[in-house]
Parts: structure tokens; C-alpha cells; sequence
């Protein structure tokens, strides 16, 4: 890693940590701020740069401030209106149990230092006709549903309330954690929760979701490496057992020795080098041209099938599933045969106003191929883990 990349780690474990710590020699913040940005670290870095000495004064730092001051804003109205969704949740007798940032922003020191986009609480899809209702008269409106994730929006919060816990397009991992009521226990009232362990498991397999797909942030290791400081008692004899199961032990093995070079006195080794690359190469969730070259390559597992497979991507970039189109359009929820018209709608919208996004998609389609499978293959191979887990939506 370079100096910019050792100086940020620098910044977070100084945050996440309180302690002052030393920056590298020659650190500049104000290389370092782009990267910060696109990585969704502002808050951690700015608490960590004031812990380490960094004048307030600097304009890089007034600069830093002011998105704290928003991401601040943001967090405690995300916070308060999920506590009164939870309230509500209580007085009408509807199970509930929150998961990802809801929780993990509370092991932080400060709850805004772990930025939260949405708010995910797993529900029992037999009790959605009741939740519906209050969620309408707390002000939100329906955006779209899948198969795991029914999206509500309201201007303080971007809300997911899953009905399983893992998309069931991740094969392997569906099977491990089905809707995740099986390994639930109860906390208090109506809300459930997880042992540590069975937490830690399903951070790391989330974790390796999105590693092995367009990629990951920095923010998912500090997530990892506070949920294991908040909690040094987890039994980990049954979270090896469980990361055997899920095929996981050598790519976890890694990342425990990545987090101690990153946070703890552990020495960097070529693969925590080639994991800490990977990361820094990105933004906060990965490379998304990675992602999409990652979904497509997925709807065929042999390099001998690619030809096809960039047929299936033209053909899907212009007349997309009818799940895809009702993310887009709800209305197709409920009248489905609309979706002709949908397709129609959507090509002169991007004919106005998406002609970028429709060129990266293009381009991102002339990715497919024999070498981009394999290089994605040695990626992946590289730190522990394996091409498999995926089918066709």
C-alpha cells in the first residue's frame, strides 16, 4: 500500500479506536480526500484526523466538517424514525428484527461514524398486510418488492424490510440462512435478534457477497473488525464450523489477517496486499462495471458459453426481466401485462436522458469474454474462494 492508502487506514483506526496515532511521513489529507469521499469514510476520517493532530483550521478539514455535519444530520433522523417504526412495530404485534447498520451503528463510538444508506429489518411475510398500513401512515410510500427485499421510501429513511435474509439467486448462501427465522431468538417484546456468532457469520458472508461481486469498501472491514472488538467472547470454534460450511474458512483466514495488518500489529502479506488493492480500487461498494461483467458471466459458468452470454446481455439491456422493470415501475406489480408498454417507456427515456449510462453498458457488455472469466476466477481463487453460488434470475 502507499502512503495515502497507510494514512487513511490510519485515520480510521485512530476513529474507530480513540487513540492519537502517528501518520505516515509526508501524509497529505488532501490527496487523501477524494479517495475518503468516494469510499464513504468522511466522518471516520475526519474524527480520525482531529484524534491525530490535524488542525481543524485546514480548509481540506472545513471541507471534511461540513459533510460530517450532514451525514450527522442525516443519521439521527434515519435513527429516529426507525425508532418509531419500531415503536409502532411493538404496539401493533409485529415481529421484527434489525440487522447490518441498524445495529452496527450503535458499536461505534459515535452512531454517525457508521454511515447507514437504508435501514434493513427482517419481518414475517405473514404480518406485510399489516405493516403496510403503518408504514403509509408514518408517511412512506411503496418503491418496489423482490423476492427478498420490499423497499419503502420516506424522506428521513430508505427502508428495506426483508423477508429472507439472503437474496435466493445466492444459492449457497439461501441454503445456509433461508429466511433467517430459524436461527432468530427473542430479545424483548416482538424483536428478535441473533447470538454474536450467528451476527458474525452472516456480516461475513454478506461481506463475501458483495467481495466476490463488484467488490467492497473499507467501511465493510471496519464493520467486521468492530463487531469482533465489541465482542471477544464470540465462541469461535462454531464460527469455523460454520464458515467450513459455507465454503469460507481460507478467504476468513485472510481477512482476519488483513484486519490485524490493517488495525491491529500484524504484517501485510501478498494476499492481505492484494485484498487491501482491490479495495482501495474502488469505491464504497466495489467497482460497479465489475459487478455488472461479475452478473453476467454468472448466467454461464464456461468460457465456451460467452458468445451466448453477450447475446443474453444485449438482449436483457434492452428488454429487461419483468422483476427488473418492476423495480423501475411499480405499477407493474399489479398489471403485469403492462410491460410492453414499460419497455417502450423506458427506451425513450434513455434515449433522452440516459445515453451515458446506456454507453457504459455497452461497454461493460464487450467485457464479456473468455479472459475476463478467468481473471475474475484468479481473483477470486487468489484469496480463498470459489466461482459458484449463483443462478440465472
Amino acid at each position: 500500500m502507499n502512503k495515502t492508502q497507510l494514512g487513511i487506514i490510519t485515520l480510521l483506526k485512530s476513529a474507530v479506536t480513540g487513540e492519537a496515532l502517528p501518520l505516515p511521513e509526508d501524509f497529505s489529507l488532501e490527496e487523501a480526500c477524494p479517495i475518503i469521499k468516494k469510499q464513504g469514510l468522511v466522518t471516520l476520517a475526519y474524527e480520525g484526523a482531529v484524534l491525530c493532530g490535524i488542525s481543524r483550521q485546514k480548509p481540506v478539514m472545513k471541507e471534511l466538517f461540513r459533510t460530517y455535519c450532514s451525514v450527522l444530520l442525516c443519521s439521527e433522523r434515519q435513527m429516529a424514525k426507525v425508532e418509531k417504526l419500531l415503536q409502532s412495530f411493538e404496539e401493533n404485534a409485529i415481529d421484527y428484527l434489525p440487522f447490518k447498520g441498524c445495529v452496527l451503528k450503535g458499536l461505534y463510538p459515535k452512531p454517525e461514524l457508521r454511515v447507514m444508506g437504508d435501514a434493513d429489518i427482517l419481518i414475517r411475510l405473514e404480518q406485510y398486510e399489516q405493516i403496510k398500513p403503518i408504514l403509509r401512515s408514518m408517511g412512506f410510500h411503496m418503491e418496489t418488492e423482490s423476492d427478498c427485499e420490499l423497499i419503502w421510501k420516506h424522506p428521513d429513511l430508505y427502508l428495506e424490510l426483508h423477508q429472507c435474509m439472503v437474496q435466493p439467486s445466492q444459492l449457497d448462501y439461501y441454503a445456509y440462512f433461508g429466511d433467517g427465522w430459524s436461527r432468530a431468538i427473542p430479545i424483548e417484546g416482538h424483536r428478535y435478534g441473533f447470538t454474536p456468532e450467528d451476527v458474525y457469520v452472516y456480516l461475513f458472508m454478506h461481506f463475501t457477497k458483495h467481495y466476490r461481486c463488484g467488490g467492497i469498501g473499507c467501511r465493510h472491514v471496519v464493520d467486521l473488525w468492530v463487531f469482533r472488538q465489541a465482542h471477544p467472547e464470540m465462541d469461535q470454534s462454531y464460527i469455523s464450523r460454520e464458515l467450513e460450511k459455507l465454503r469460507l474458512s481460507q478467504f476468513h483466514e485472510n481477512c482476519i489477517k488483513l484486519m490485524d495488518a490493517w488495525f491491529g500489529s500484524g504484517q501485510p502479506d501478498e494476499v492481505t496486499g492484494f485484498i487491501s488493492k482491490r479495495i482501495f480500487s474502488g469505491g464504497a461498494w466495489g467497482n460497479l462495471k465489475d459487478y455488472h461483467v461479475f452478473v453476467e458471466l454468472t448466467r454461464q459458468k464456461t468460457p465456451d458459453k460467452v458468445k451466448n452470454s453477450r447475446l443474453k446481455f444485449a438482449v436483457n439491456l434492452l428488454f429487461p426481466s419483468l422483476q427488473q422493470m418492476q423495480k423501475k415501475y411499480p405499477v407493474l406489480l399489479r398489471f403485469p401485462f403492462l410491460l410492453p408498454g414499460a419497455w417502450v417507456v423506458r427506451g425513450l427515456a434513455v434515449l433522452l436522458t440516459g445515453r451515458e449510462k446506456l454507453s457504459e453498458a455497452v461497454k461493460t457488455g464487450s467485457m464479456i469474454s473468455d479472459d475476463a472469466l478467468k481473471a475474475h476466477q484468479e481473483v477470486l481463487r487468489k484469496v480463498g474462494l470459489e466461482w459458484t453460488g449463483y443462478r440465472e434470475d
